[in-house]
């Protein structure tokens, strides 16, 4: 059996363990106590107890814990446990590194949500893919990939993740060089030796393999997407035509082969040549239009472009993008005013470098105070000349660089900005109103809501499809509602057309906890869906057409309506009261189909509405659908009977099933001839009142004899 230890001090209650329980003999051969050598101000004794409780029975030092004495075995020695004790009573026991565990913790959690945010942006995809099967909407291109399209062997795939992880090399290679030209064209030594350059030797190999790797890789067909150009003739004559001459340029060493030139002539008078090898470096500097056909090979995908362009964060993108354009053009200017502008010994006025790197920044200093109008000491004509051109290229860049950075910071906390007005606009219209507490901070809670589901402040939640084609609103409403139809049995028996029909005209009603739905007793005009929240289906309280409140707590809950259910479907075939209370447990989003709808959208679809009623008519109990059929016919004053010589028909009697359908269709007939009557009446009075407005009419005098009382000389026309 596995044995613990702990620790105790003298005077503290020992705790018996369940071997000192029935072998109380043995106890003096259990307890080990032995006595710590230190001064009598901190002597401290320790005991090692077997079977302790978790709990030690003295207080640990601030900063400590109990694992690491807890998990002592005791194979321990007691030297050690006592150094451990003295340890602890020092406080110098080393604790873990709770930042770096916490940093762990950090990248975990977010692999974990970016795996999880790739898990369902796959299932929303193929949701989306269902909808578009399911229903004919448009078209759905076959998506094609390089790896479908067989490339001759000699060819390189561009889409090839080796090219590429090359492509991304030459990237990070071009932007250090785009710094690092400038900065060996005006610090480096003039007569250094470019054959021990091999960082240059090697990066100018690297540009010379993708120099003829170009003239071997697939092209993208510009008529025909997802496919490539194979034919060798056309990717030479286009890459001759395009990037080959700067490519040459840039990847020819140059410098290397005038230095071996000028080493082979023995004549003294080619060492002063060696200081223009330094100019011989500039050709590398156009690798830098390399840079927009590598993000073209790399294929960035749609949706980084949309986030890097459209997103919030798209502001500060572009604010930093700003500040490194800024940096890199101080840098350039640095190099500029060091290599060519300064005198010799300009640096000793302020101070004496050491390095070359103390020179480069003297020089950036230098140059960032004349961009932002300050100067240094300048003597000859060329460094007032140079610093006349960095003042007035200081003042456009300051102007363009501050501006925009006002601008970008202001679009970043737009959104944030119009959240705060509008909840300030409306703590001063609800102040003006003095409106009760209780109902300001309902108010204030649906507009929250409203924000951060989604982001709208007038409370439109429809407002994007409103500005689609009907084709994309189709398929947007589709996409949001389809959790919500293939739930809805209804909607599993009408055709794709009718779907469309009705999603299209849906509304949606937001109701905050506690928000009553339909009331008991109420007319019901509507069928509700519920898109998103919880709703609670209550028997009880009062109905709605008492004048006394409803309590709530009266109330019985029957059952709960999440995403997907639906309630008050009769209301779409006939007029009907609602026989029970449904309300919001939590914010709650329902659509809405309203009886209007419902009939202008069956009228044109006769089967689908044969279907639609039967599948209604089947979830509730007969009786309930007669005593409703018997209340719409004393509302409309219909006979409650069939005709005297009908009789109700009976299972299996075709003759009695012939009497029933000619009964009702006389009783249809009797409507009808009802509606006609009253339609000639609404007629009639209709004429009557045409009459007597003509009778009216001619009894007024005419205008061209004026009244006895008008006044001679009056003209009625004018």
């Amino acid at each position: 059996m596995q044995r613990r230890t702990s620790l105790s001090v003298p005077g503290a209650r020992r705790p018996m363990s369940p071997i000192q329980d029935h072998d109380k003999e043995t106890d003096e051969d259990v307890v080990v106590a032995k006595e710590v050598d230190q001064p009598r101000s901190s002597t401290r004794s320790v005991k090692i107890i077997p079977f302790a409780p978790d709990r030690l029975s003295f207080a640990l030092p601030k900063g400590t814990s109990t694992s690491s004495i807890l998990n002592t075995s005791m194979r321990e020695s007691s030297d050690d446990l006592i150094a451990n004790a003295a340890a602890l009573a020092e406080g110098t026991v080393l604790r873990p590194n709770v930042a770096a565990l916490r940093a762990i913790g950090k990248l975990k959690m977010k692999h974990k949500d970016m795996v999880d945010r790739r898990r369902q942006q796959a299932l929303d995809t193929d949701r989306h893919h269902a909808i578009l099967k399911q229903y004919t909407i448009r078209a759905v291109a076959k998506k094609t990939t390089s790896a479908e399209q067989k490339l001759p062997w000699h060819l390189v795939n561009p889409s090839a993740n080796w090219y590429k992880t090359w492509q991304l090399m030459s990237l990070g290679i071009i932007c250090y060089q785009s710094f690092q030209t400038p900065y060996s064209l005006a610090f480096s030594d003039a007569n250094s030796n470019p054959l021990q350059d091999y960082f240059s030797i090697t990066t100018n190999t690297i540009f010379g393999i993708d120099t003829l790797l170009n003239f071997n890789t697939a092209l993208a067909d510009p008529v025909v997407p997802d496919k490539y150009i194979t034919s060798r003739k056309a990717i030479m004559k286009r890459y001759i035509c395009g990037w080959f001459v700067l490519d040459l340029v840039a990847c020819f060493p140059i410098d290397i082969v005038m230095y071996i030139a000028l080493n082979e002539a023995s004549s003294s008078s080619h060492l002063s040549i060696l200081g223009l090898l330094k100019s011989l470096r500039l050709p590398r500097l156009l690798r830098l239009a390399r840079l927009v056909r590598v993000l073209k090979i790399l294929q960035i995908p749609v949706e980084w472009k949309r986030w890097i362009l459209y997103s919030r964060y798209s502001h500060l993108i572009r604010l930093v993008t700003m500040i490194l354009a800024f940096i890199f053009v101080v840098h350039i200017m640095a190099c500029v005013w060091h290599g060519s502008v300064a005198r010799l010994g300009w640096q000793n006025t302020a101070f004496q470098p050491g390095t070359t790197v103390d020179l480069y920044v003297l020089s950036y200093f230098f140059t960032l105070v004349t961009l932002v109008g300050q100067n240094m000491q300048l003597e000859t004509q060329a460094e007032y000349m140079f610093s006349i051109y960095l003042l007035l290229l200081g003042s456009m860049l300051m102007a363009i660089v501050f501006g925009n950075v006002a601008n970008l910071l202001s679009n970043f906390y737009e959104n944030q900005n119009s959240y705060k007005k509008k909840m300030e606009w409306l703590f001063e219209s609800m102040g003006a109103m003095q409106l009760p507490l209780d109902l300001q901070n309902r108010i204030n809670e649906y507009y929250q809501v409203m924000w951060e589901r989604h982001g709208t402040l007038d409370g439109q939640v429809s407002v994007l499809t409103q500005e689609l084609s009907r084709n994309l609103a189709i398929e947007v409403e589709l996409y949001l509602r389809m959790e919500m139809i293939s739930r809805v049995p209804i909607f599993h028996t009408c055709s794709k057309k009718v779907v469309q029909e009705i999603v299209m005209r849906l509304e949606m009603d937001v109701y905050l906890p506690g928000d009553y739905v339909v009331v008991h007793g109420e007319i019901a005009w509507e069928m509700y869906f519920v898109q998103s929240g919880i709703c609670e289906v209550t028997k009880g309280g009062v109905a709605a057409n008492d004048s006394s409140p409803l309590l709530s707590e009266d109330e019985v809950v029957l059952r709960h309506l999440t995403q997907g259910d639906f309630f008050g479907e009769i209301a779409l075939l006939m007029q009907c009261k609602r026989t029970a209370n449904v309300r919001a447990q939590i914010f709650s989003e329902l659509c809405v189909l309203t009886r209007d709808v419902f009939e202008s959208i069956s009228a044109k679809f006769v089967e689908d509405r044969m279907r639609m009623e039967e599948v209604i008519v089947q979830r509730y109990h007969p009786d309930v659908l007669k005593q409703i059929e018997v209340e719409q016919r004393e509302a409309k004053g219909l006979p409650l009977v069939l005709h005297p010589e009908v009789k109700p028909p009976s299972d299996g009697d075709a003759s009695t099933k012939i009497l029933a359908a000619l009964g009702e269709l006389s009783n249809r007939m009797g409507n009808l001839e009802r509606k006609v009557q009253n339609i000639e009446d609404a007629q009639r009075h209709c004429f009557n009142k045409i009459f007597t407005a003509l009778q009216v009419r001619k009894k007024k005098p005419p205008f061209d004899k004026p009244p006895a009382s008008t006044p001679p000389g009056f003209d009625p026309v004018m």
